[in-house]
């Protein structure tokens, strides 16, 4: 399992490279189609200019009949300048009216076209201009593309064409550094003009570089039937990817190294601690001075032998044990001559007991003696026996003493007395005091429960079982006993806890972000805390949903669950030392830390189980957005709900989408949660809006720092942070704690806009799995706006102005302003446009290019719907009056 953390950590590197990569592909994608874009207009914009002069050269320069004549001399030599400028084109040519013949050129040449008149295209936007197909020219020793410009007189009729042959490879050269392949292709036949790469212009056959084998979508020319195909190496992803990731990789091999330097450490700690506990368990189940097993193991050992006895249907025996004289030992040559015969007299007991007998010491001259598998009643006579015989021989004590002692023992069978582990261990302890009280007149040195007379169920001693409800009477007994002890130290423990949890530098950081009252409230609050977990009346329920808001709270502030397990530790150590403290027996004290350890554990499990549960809905949430994302058209409605919804999550209260104005002022456009109250909050307290200049003092917020950076940036807590004392005591008002300013992008990398969250709580941004939720989301923003080309956005509208237009629009606010067509050669009107208008109260219109950027697709419905109904009511009125229009036109 040590492991585990090492391979989860290789796996998220693979996955992390693999998504890297991807973005680098995208980003390759992308910069190949700006470039394609690019490439297309300057193809585009040379033709224009070319159809231009030739325009210009038909209805400007040239007489009307230069199909018959040729143009004036000093036409001529305007052409031949203009050919010097442009060699691009090959001649200017005057052709006949089917386009078949040369009437007229610059250059001395065949009469016979380059392309015949059939074979050359009208463009859409242009029917004048036409455009012919590539091929090869002998007289101009390359290819060309024919373009023309048709002369017609007055009745539409063809007069003559203006040409000329424009060279392919001066119309697709270009100047680009980058691995691009660009392909023209004609969409006319789907044939190849011609292929750029490298600064070459060329086809497959001449071009030395291997074809590229990734590609992009088409892109087309404007206005002309060509398309370009980009092409680019897959090396090129490998370079982008590869750029700027030896930190990244770095960080990752790093990360990889210390799991397993950490894994190796831990592995050897826990072998440490498994020896430890070898020791310590030893320890704990050992008398210390005579080796023999001690209460503890007694109770562990005396339920498993009764459960063997009646499965083997044996019979067994328990004997509580004290020596007599013992005490004038101590008394005459001190405790170390009374140690030394506990020592040898467990020596002597072991020597003459079975294996499978038991001989425990509880402390003092106190032994509980086991006796298994007794199958006759002669079997616990002779062990007797042997025991009376090891023990009447003088003990040699140090200083050349010897000493003397007797035994007296009382015993109990079962199964005769068929009572549970304690019970047999006081019956044996009763017969024990009968014995004592007749220890002048008993006939043996032994006595047995039940026997001749009652004996007393009075027991002396009460041994505490190894597991307590934490929750039940016997712990509530020992916890109402020791409140008003835990009432007196309460408040210095939680002193020393926090200053034991301020050596942490990750805990300091936390509690940094408080201030001193609200430090002194954490206290308080925890002193509370300590009361409920040592309260008597405490159920398990009960602490499990207080832990569940702690933890909640814990991983609201960015505290990870090592720190809180670790910060349970010295929890349980202060509170190990008071219980110590606590003035009653050593049994009850043992007990009562058995009580703290269960309680704390069930604490822990809750806050650790409420911190995965808090974290979890992050991630969940990214994933869900996701999936919705073809649900939404326009960035309105996708902004919306998504600041809506957002808002939902563990501790947070308000949400923003920020947007700087031509003024560089920043303009909330939607907003949810507490965001409302809160910029009434900032009305009260005088605090002007955000700016972005960054020398103000109202530009340091994490807003207008995250517009200007293009990075995530966070508001800690307004109480520590210095630059956020303006918007402190307004913020607070409204239970705000922290912010953080999301900056989003669209597919061009422009900035967008700023998304603004608000928290409960201090500190609640800046764990590395919120940043982690940040990036995410304002990835899933820029595909957005990618896919659904939102990211020429209009100027920043408020969210107040945009909501008025919106109750404008569902409050009767629409107007439809009917403007008729007129047709100029009857002077009639035969159709109107519906012009849609929102008035607003006092009077004022707003056209719809101030508006519809600002409306989703249920305003946009709504609009269309109520525009329509205008609109055909007032032709229907029209029409009751007998005015007819041939159309309407919306």
């Amino acid at each position: 399992m040590l492991a585990l953390p090492v391979v989860i950590m290789l796996l998220w590197a693979i996955w992390n490279e693999s998504w890297q990569f991807q973005i680098a592909k995208q980003e390759v994608q992308a910069r190949a189609q700006s470039a394609a874009l690019q490439y297309a207009n300057r193809i585009a914009s040379r033709l224009d200019g070319q159809f231009s002069a030739l325009q210009f050269l038909g209805t400007a320069l040239l007489p009307p009949d230069s199909a018959s004549s040729p143009p004036s001399a000093k036409t001529i030599a305007i052409l031949r300048l203009y050919l010097a400028l442009h060699p691009s084109l090959y001649a200017f040519n005057i052709q006949s009216p089917d386009g078949n013949r040369i009437v007229w050129s610059t250059r001395r040449q065949s009469a016979r076209p380059i392309n015949p008149g059939r074979v050359l295209t009208p463009l859409s936007r242009n029917s004048q201009f036409l455009l012919g197909q590539d091929q090869y020219a002998q007289r101009v020793q390359s290819r060309v593309i024919p373009i023309r410009y048709r002369v017609a007189d007055r009745l539409g009729r063809t007069r003559f064409f203006v040409g000329t042959p424009y060279r392919v490879d001066r119309l697709l050269g270009h100047v680009d550094s980058a691995s691009w392949r660009f392909q023209v292709i004609d969409t006319r036949d789907r044939s190849v003009v011609g292929i750029w790469q490298g600064g070459q212009v060329g086809w497959a056959a001449t071009l030395s570089k291997p074809a590229a084998t990734a590609f992009g979508p088409d892109i087309a020319v404007p206005g002309y039937p060509f398309m370009i195909q980009v092409r680019w190496p897959p090396a090129l992803v490998v370079q982008a990817w590869i750029k700027g990731a030896w930190p990244r990789w770095l960080l990752e091999v790093l990360a990889v190294a210390l799991l397993t330097l950490a894994a190796w450490w831990m592995r050897r700690l826990l072998r440490q601690q498994q020896a430890d506990r070898s020791r310590l368990r030893t320890a704990a189940y050992s008398d210390p001075l005579t080796g023999l097993p001690n209460r503890l193991a007694l109770q562990q050992r005396l339920p498993l032998a009764l459960a063997q006895a009646k499965r083997n249907g044996t019979q067994l025996a328990v004997g509580y044990m004290d020596l007599d004289d013992f005490k004038p030992v101590n008394d005459t040559w001190g405790h170390a001559a009374g140690d030394a015969l506990l020592q040898s007299l467990a020596q002597r007991l072991r020597s003459c007991m079975r294996g499978t007998d038991l001989v425990a010491r509880l402390g003092g001259d106190e032994f509980v003696l086991v006796f298994e598998g007794l199958t006759r009643p002669d079997d616990l006579m002779a062990a007797l026996q042997r025991i009376h015989t090891a023990v009447e021989q003088p003990f040699a004590l140090p200083g050349g003493h010897r000493a003397q002692v007797g035994l007296s023992l009382g015993l109990t069978l079962y199964p005769d007395d068929d009572s549970d582990a304690d019970l047999l261990l006081r019956h044996a302890d009763a017969a024990l005091y009968v014995s004592k009280l007749h220890k002048a007149d008993r006939p043996h040195w032994w006595r047995l429960w039940g026997q001749d007379t009652q004996d007393s169920e009075e027991t002396r001693l009460e041994c505490n079982p190894l597991h307590i409800d934490p929750y039940g009477p016997t712990a509530g007994g020992l916890l109402e006993s020791a409140q008003e002890h835990f009432a007196a130290v309460a408040d210095r423990f939680v002193e020393r806890f926090y200053a034991a949890v301020a050596q942490e530098p990750e805990s300091t950081e936390i509690l940094a972000r408080l201030s001193p009252a609200e430090f002194v409230h954490l206290k308080a609050h925890q002193a509370e805390h300590l009361r409920s977990l040592l309260s008597a009346d405490l159920t398990e329920d009960g602490q499990r949903q207080r832990a569940a808001q702690v933890g909640r709270i814990h991983a609201l502030v960015g505290m990870r669950s090592a720190v809180v397990v670790k910060s349970f530790g010295r929890y349980l150590q202060l509170l190990s030392q008071i219980a110590g403290s606590l003035p009653a027996r050593a049994a009850d004290r043992q007990d009562l830390v058995h009580i703290l350890i269960g309680r704390l554990q069930v604490e822990l499990e809750a806050q650790v189980e409420s911190i995965q549960q808090t974290h979890d809905p992050f991630p969940q949430w990214i994933f869900r957005l996701e999936q919705r994302l073809p649900e939404w058209v326009h960035w309105v409605d996708f902004a919306r709900d998504m600041l809506d919804e957002i808002i939902k999550l563990p501790g947070l209260c308000a949400a923003v989408f920020y947007k700087p104005d031509a003024q560089g002022h920043f303009v909330y456009e939607f907003n949810s949660g507490r965001f409302g109250d809160y910029m009434r909050s900032l009305e009260r307290h005088g605090v002007p809006s955000l700016e972005l200049n960054r020398h103000s003092p109202y530009g340091q917020s994490p807003h207008p720092r995250a517009w200007r950076s293009e990075r995530i940036e966070t508001n800690p807590s307004y109480s520590s942070d210095p630059r956020m004392a303006p918007w402190k005591e307004a913020a607070h008002a409204v239970g705000i704690r922290s912010s953080v300013a999301i900056p989003i992008k669209d597919g061009r990398d422009h900035m967008v806009g700023v998304i603004g969250l608000y928290g409960l709580y201090p500190g609640q941004f800046e764990s590395a799995a919120m940043h982690a939720f940040f990036d995410s989301l304002a990835q899933v923003c820029r595909r957005f706006l990618q896919r659904s080309q939102s990211s020429r956005l209009s100027p920043p509208l408020p969210a107040q102005e945009r909501s008025h237009w919106r109750e404008r629009l569902f409050g009767g606010g629409l107007e439809m302003f009917m403007q008729p067509v007129v047709n100029l050669h009857t002077g009639k009107p035969f159709k109107v446009e519906a012009l849609a208008r929102l008035r607003l109260e006092d009077g004022q219109l707003i056209t719809p290019g101030q508006f519809l950027s600002a409306f989703g697709s249920s305003e946009l419905a709504h609009l269309f719907v109520l525009g329509l109904d205008q609109a055909l009511s007032q032709v229907s009125r029209w029409d009751a009056q007998g005015l007819s229009l041939g159309g309407c036109r919306t």
